[in-house]
């Protein structure tokens, strides 16, 4: 991700908190949003959650009745797919795949207590750029990845004191991010967990 992006995503994400503030400050809860990622691709024929990024962005949360909430979320997320080497066994072999995307979930949040809250809805992606690396360098991509990613959404926010949240959450792509290579191999998927800790503004304490 070159810095050019970089300062565009955040003056996005300071625009779309701002904007949110001011036009719907009766009804509209804005928030922050900054953790960690740990991901894999799926068909890539490695496994493990063994690529680490992180996340940030903003969120607008709409109480919609004493249970459910609607949240907006735009967040820049890291993911990918990493094999390590392991020197142990004798295989030096290495590889990394950086995916940097702009992503809009659109969540429904289920107020299973005033401290629990539980998530789930699509979530929508832009890819921003992507590098492949093995031992010896960058590689070149054997099939180009789709711009976008449809993907599935679903979490826990754990309210740990007035207006803080730490969460939990997944998200698996519905459609591939890239066709198989080679004839015979699968389609590649996201799948990505996220560690984060959300703070939103003007939140009484205990979810109502």
């Amino acid at each position: 991700m070159s810095r050019n992006d970089f300062r565009k995503t955040i003056l996005g994400v300071f625009f779309f908190l701002l904007l949110s503030d001011i036009a719907f400050a009766q009804k509209f809860r804005a928030g922050l949003i900054t953790g960690f990622t740990t991901s894999q691709v799926s068909g890539d024929q490695l496994g493990g959650f063994d690529k680490s990024g992180f996340e940030f962005g903003g969120l607008v949360a709409i109480p919609v009745s004493q249970k459910f909430d609607f949240s907006f979320q735009i967040v820049f997320i890291q993911k990918g797919s990493k094999k390590p080497f392991n020197a142990e066994q004798g295989d030096y072999s290495y590889y990394l795949l950086r995916l940097n995307y702009i992503e809009v979930p659109f969540l429904l949040q289920y107020n299973f207590s005033k401290n629990i809250q539980f998530e789930a809805g699509p979530t929508f992606g832009k890819l921003i750029s992507s590098k492949e690396e093995d031992e010896h360098g960058q590689i070149p991509a054997p099939k180009e990845f789709r711009s976008f990613d449809l993907g599935a959404m679903f979490g826990m926010n754990y309210m740990l004191f007035t207006n803080f949240y730490i969460c939990l959450e997944g998200s698996n792509s519905l459609f591939p991010i890239r066709d198989a290579d080679i004839e015979g191999g699968r389609d590649q998927y996201n799948s990505v967990l996220m560690f984060s800790l959300k703070y939103v503004f003007n939140k009484k304490t205990g979810v109502q």
